[in-house]
């Protein structure tokens, strides 16, 4: 029975996550030049337009008669976002041809993310899938919620297959109205099988953000001579000339990302890949654009 406890080793391991993910939350706001927002303590966030059924206390008469707009004060309650942060624990983010594997540098990102999301009072959450939903935690904006997150990040160990239709079934039950989901795995599934589901959970969130993760050898293949290839996600391996499989597999590859970027284009999602060997911040800089602030 596994211990409810977090051992030192683990406590360790949360504490240096929790550092790194400041560092790196750091390296994105410089990136985008921009400043987290205001904290809940400035209760009042902006202005909107007038609708029929909107309190009449809630009229700013200030900006009325200076403007002769009838605008309504919006609040940070009704501006902040419900954000689901999804990693893929397959058992092929595991691979890794150098020092760290996509899985580990995926929860760099998570982590990173959580500590952006919740110090702009944004409700976080998380779920990590495989051929199951393997663990999921409901959004929250304590700031303990970041604790909780990289907590459950580093008690998985990736394992299974892909399977997004599970992904896809969670998804139709929990849906927020303004609601991010941000998706990072190494989508290793046939473009016919992801292309449902990514164009399903578009529909579902106001916006949804995919980085897909690479290891620099999986984009680049520099192997040479006779090399058994094995399967990260089942039994299967194969003898082959690394120096005749090269051209084919690189187009092949290529052809996927296109695919998947089309995809992607059609139905409104930002997409992104990125190589585990790339700083984190720059990978999510480039994921964010200019959403943070």
């Amino acid at each position: 029975m596994t211990s409810p406890i977090p051992s030192p080793g683990l406590i360790d391991r949360i504490s240096h996550l929790r550092l790194t993910s400041q560092q790196i939350a750091e390296g994105v706001y410089s990136g985008l030049h921009r400043s987290p927002r205001q904290g809940r303590s400035v209760e009042f966030a902006e202005h909107r337009p007038y609708s029929i059924g909107d309190e009449i206390r809630r009229i700013d008469w200030r900006v009325v008669a200076r403007t002769d707009r009838v605008v309504v004060k919006r609040y940070e309650e009704e501006t902040s976002l419900t954000i689901q942060l999804v990693l893929d624990a397959s058992r092929s983010m595991a691979f890794s041809s150098g020092a760290e594997s996509k899985f580990a540098y995926g929860q760099r990102l998570i982590a990173a993310l959580a500590y952006l999301g919740i110090h702009q009072q944004d409700a976080v959450g998380l779920t990590l899938f495989s051929e199951t939903v393997s663990d999921y935690c409901r959004p929250s904006r304590q700031f303990q919620q970041l604790d909780t997150i990289i907590e459950r990040l580093l008690s998985l160990e990736p394992q299974g297959a892909t399977d997004f239709e599970r992904l896809e079934q969670l998804f139709q039950l929990n849906r927020s109205p303004r609601s991010l989901l941000i998706l990072i795995s190494d989508l290793l599934l046939e473009i016919n099988r992801l292309e449902p589901v990514l164009r399903t959970l578009a529909q579902r969130h106001s916006d949804l953000l995919v980085l897909q993760l690479f290891d620099p050898a999986e984009r680049l293949f520099p192997y040479s001579g006779i090399i058994r290839f094995r399967s990260m996600e089942d039994s299967r391996s194969i003898v082959m000339s690394a120096d005749g499989l090269r051209s084919g597999y690189l187009e092949r590859i290529n052809q996927h990302l296109q695919a998947i970027g089309d995809v992607c284009g059609k139905v409104g999602i930002s997409y992104q890949w990125v190589d585990s060997s790339m700083p984190p911040e720059v990978s999510l800089t480039r994921l964010l654009g200019g959403r943070i602030g």
